[in-house]
């Protein structure tokens, strides 16, 4: 107590050694140490600090992208294969082929890679995402009935015409009233499939499908073929029509000529002087003046022949 000294005795320690340590197991990394060793520590050494490092694990993800317009899903193109680690962000974006297969006439049904996704901690599974599309089909604008795939033209709309045409009978033909025309009016819807190109149609449609009866106009002095055209159905596969109504001109009676007057002749017969004509009971004075008119010409034919001889 006088000198203040101090004289220490030995080290002594219940247990010599520190035991091993298992490090800890953290869901998607790997500790650089799986376990801290043992150690025996002797008075002389330092404090130690054992610092036990876990790196993330290696991990593996898809991005596939399919199509589910006919009910099963067909996968577009390749899929897309990630890796990273353990809670690192994935550094991916489905923009750039969204927007492409809508270009080529796909709509975005639903993108399941959501913005910011990271990967998870389970190195053993693959984690897997999909986008899914469909082939968009649109309505034709009646107004530009044009398939938008290639421009080519669709039909929306037809009509079925009956043209009535009234002429004379004669080689020309002449008009006889003025010509009708009746038209019927079909129309109907399609879609378009962006992706192929297809078009489905509707069907086709119209208000009223039958021409109606028209009555055939009446013209002084002519009669007409056909008194009325009937009324007629059609369907948008009939063809057009054509109908011609004949005007025939109606045929006058001619007069009767009136027949010339022609004196009758009195028939004679030659007879005798003293005769009497049977016909008529007359006495032979009309033989006598008949025989009279004889004996003249003779004369006159003497004296013409005496004449020619002097």
């Amino acid at each position: 107590m006088v000198t203040g000294e101090v004289t220490y005795g030995e080290w002594k320690t219940e247990e010599g050694t520190s035991p091993a340590v298992d490090s800890p197991t953290i869901p998607g990394y790997t500790p650089d140490q799986a376990t801290v060793v043992t150690w025996t520590p002797s008075a002389d050494d330092v404090d130690s600090n054992v610092i036990v490092v876990y790196t993330p694990d290696k991990q593996e993800a898809t991005v596939t992208y399919v199509d589910i317009t006919t009910g099963d899903e067909v996968v577009l193109g390749e899929v897309d294969s990630l890796t990273g680690v353990t809670d690192a962000k994935i550094d991916y974006s489905t923009a750039d082929r969204i927007k492409a297969y809508e270009e080529a006439g796909y709509e975005l049904v639903e993108d399941g890679f959501p913005v910011g996704e990271v990967y998870d901690k389970d190195s053993n599974v693959t984690q897997e995402y999909k986008v899914t599309l469909r082939q968009k089909v649109v309505d034709v604008d009646p107004e530009r009935p044009v398939n938008p795939k290639d421009n080519s033209p669709i039909e929306l709309a037809k009509t079925v015409t009956r043209t009535i045409e009234y002429k004379y009978l004669t080689p020309t033909g002449e008009e006889a009233s003025g010509t009708i025309t009746q038209t019927v009016e079909f129309t109907r819807t399609a879609k378009v499939n962006l992706v192929t190109g297809e078009v489905t149609y509707g069907e086709w449609k119209s208000e009223n499908n039958t021409f109606p009866l028209v009555v055939s106009p009446e013209i002084d002095g002519y009669t007409v073929d056909q008194a009325e055209v009937p009324a007629m159905d059609v369907t948008v596969d009939s063809e057009d029509s054509n109908v011609v109504v004949i005007y025939t001109p109606v045929e006058k009676p001619e007069p009767e000529k009136a027949k010339p007057f022609v004196a009758e002749k009195p028939q004679m017969k030659e007879s005798y002087v003293g005769e009497t004509l049977p016909e008529t009971g007359d006495s032979d004075n009309l033989a006598m003046a008949f025989l009279g008119l004889r004996l003249l010409g003779a004369v006159s034919l003497v004296g013409f022949a005496k004449r020619k001889k002097d």
